[in-house]
């Protein structure tokens, strides 16, 4: 299968999309450059304004006092029948085991 590859434009066509294409590309160009002088004096004005405020000094750090922890720094296993001390109950509670 042949394909044709000849320009089927106008030459007044091809003019004007070159002409088009030639205008894009300067102002694409002049954005840029506007952008990288937007982009430098930002730059200038950030380093300007960290060198004003480098001469500050940072508290130092602070310390905090190591807590104790309750559970042991290592890992325990308990078996299904150990329990935690139960609170004692007050002289006037009736235990549920004491019959009335």
């Amino acid at each position: 299968m042949a394909i044709d590859a000849n320009d089927s434009r106008t030459k007044v066509q091809k003019a004007q999309a070159e002409a088009a294409t030639q205008r894009d590309r300067q102002t694409g160009d002049t954005l840029e450059k506007e952008r990288l002088k937007q982009e430098e004096a930002a730059a200038r004005a950030t380093q300007k304004a960290n060198a004003t405020s480098a001469p500050k000094t940072a508290p130092a750090p602070h310390k905090s006092s190591k807590k104790k922890s309750r559970q042991p720094a290592y890992f325990t296993a308990r078996t299904a029948g150990d329990k935690k001390a139960e609170k004692k109950k007050s002289a006037g509670e009736a235990s549920p085991d004491t019959p009335r």
